[in-house]
């Protein structure tokens, strides 16, 4: 966790704000965001994503000892250029793993094959004469 704010209290309850520890992995396909979370289970996590304002949501409550909870509460505006309806999130070893799928923004170069089959033989040069030494016509 990278830093925490002031306690605060609500309804008897002590709460500590957190801001998580994030970092992006750049991949060919796809991006993912990950959100370093010890201490906090799957169940203590939610992620919502607004596809009107492209605004991806994370929040989360831990109890700890002394009765005390520790949340956090992040919002990102997802860029245009990822699929915001094909984001998927996973939680493992206090790790938040969200993937980022990228846009085919221009399709790839299409690559340009050799039509001509393996087993022809190699084309001679338009001015090399024969082999033969006829002049090729009849």
């Amino acid at each position: 966790m990278d830093s925490t704010r002031p306690l605060a209290k609500v309804n008897d309850q002590v709460y500590e704000d957190i801001d998580p520890k994030m970092e992006w992995v750049n991949d060919a396909g796809f991006d993912t965001l990950l959100v370093r979370l010890p201490g906090f289970t799957k169940q203590q996590l939610r992620i919502q994503a607004a596809t009107g304002d492209r605004k991806l949501k994370i929040t989360g409550k831990s109890r700890q000892r002394n009765n005390k909870l520790i949340r956090f509460n992040k919002e990102l505006t997802v860029p245009s250029d990822y699929n915001l309806d094909q984001i998927r999130a996973k939680f493992e070893g206090g790790v938040l793993y969200i993937k980022h799928p990228k846009k085919n923004i221009s399709p790839a170069m299409p690559v340009q094959e050799n039509n001509a089959s393996s087993t022809a033989e190699p084309q001679k040069p338009a001015n090399e004469k024969p082999e033969d030494g006829t002049s090729g016509q009849d």
